[in-house]
């Protein structure tokens, strides 16, 4: 126990630095090792913003030119040399309308299992089972499927391809955030004459906005960066950016400006998808929705 001070109940003067070097020294240890982890998740993000400002010839050169005009040659190429803003619309659409879907089947499906089902758990692993799955033992099916449809290379295609894994994470994740939901707050609606879907619509939902949030923005993330479905099932009238994107490592060698301008340019959305939503995707994160 630390010494008084002059019996008044204070510490000394000399307790009270030392608490106060200590309390500084982890302060600083821990934000030192805060700033170096963040420097080095961002320094892949920062080499290639820079990148995507220089010229082809000192994109390569070794050791790397730091100081530099910029350029913003790599981006107006790939507006005026490559169909860009076609790849950028066909992403959008696809990993939206995958999200309302997913989001929709999935908050229904999930309340039902939690609600109105007595075998939720075993449900639950059946759909758990699902997502075990390899995307890539389902591909050639899908090709398939999709050809006796006359569905190849259209948006209802990739839509269905990212809705059989999409669905199955939405039950998953949500089913957790509905049953955090009081049944008392539920039943009181009942009483007072809403029917269940009312219930659910007006008092529910509201009640887990945040996972909602939270569900569909990972969600969009998968579905804006989903590779193989789109390598598969689409041609070139809704071909995705990231098949875009591989299309600039050429046998003639890599388009490294243009290929870190898209990066960039593909990132940004996400970013500032998240960024509009972070108050609910932080306090979704923290309901304990992802288990």
């Amino acid at each position: 126990m630390a010494p008084l001070f002059l019996g008044t109940g204070r510490r000394a003067p000399g307790e009270w630095s030392r608490a106060r070097v200590r309390r500084i020294a982890g302060l600083a240890a821990a934000y030192g090792a805060l700033t170096a982890a963040a420097l080095l998740v961002l320094l892949p993000v920062i080499w290639i913003a820079l990148t995507s400002l220089k010229e082809r010839v000192l994109a390569f050169q070794i050791p790397p030119v730091w100081l530099f005009q910029p350029t913003l040659d790599n981006y107006t190429a790939l507006w005026r040399q490559h169909p860009f803003t076609l790849f950028f619309v066909n992403s959008t659409l696809v990993a939206f309308l995958s999200t309302v879907v997913a989001v929709t089947v999935g908050a229904t499906a999930s309340y039902a299992l939690v609600r109105l089902s007595s075998r939720s758990a075993g449900i639950a692993a059946l759909i758990l089972i699902t997502r075990t799955i390899p995307p890539v033992a389902l591909i050639i099916p899908f090709f398939a499927l999709m050809h006796t449809l006359d569905l190849y290379d259209t948006y209802l295609a990739l839509v269905l391809a990212n809705l059989s894994f999409s669905i199955p994470f939405m039950i998953w994740t949500l089913m957790g955030f509905f049953a955090g939901v009081p049944w008392e707050v539920e039943e009181a609606a009942l009483v007072d004459g809403c029917s269940r879907l009312r219930a659910f619509v007006i008092v529910v939902a509201p009640m887990v906005a945040p996972g909602l949030a939270a569900a569909g923005v990972v969600n969009f993330l998968f579905c804006w960066n989903e590779f193989l479905y789109a390598l598969l099932l689409t041609g070139r009238r809704t071909q995705t950016l990231p098949i875009a994107v591989a299309n600039f490592m050429t046998s003639q060698g890599i388009q490294i400006g243009e290929l870190s301008a898209a990066i960039i340019v593909i990132s940004l959305p996400v970013v500032v998808i998240t960024f509009a939503v972070r108050g609910h995707l932080v306090e979704g994160l923290s309901l304990g929705g992802f288990r």
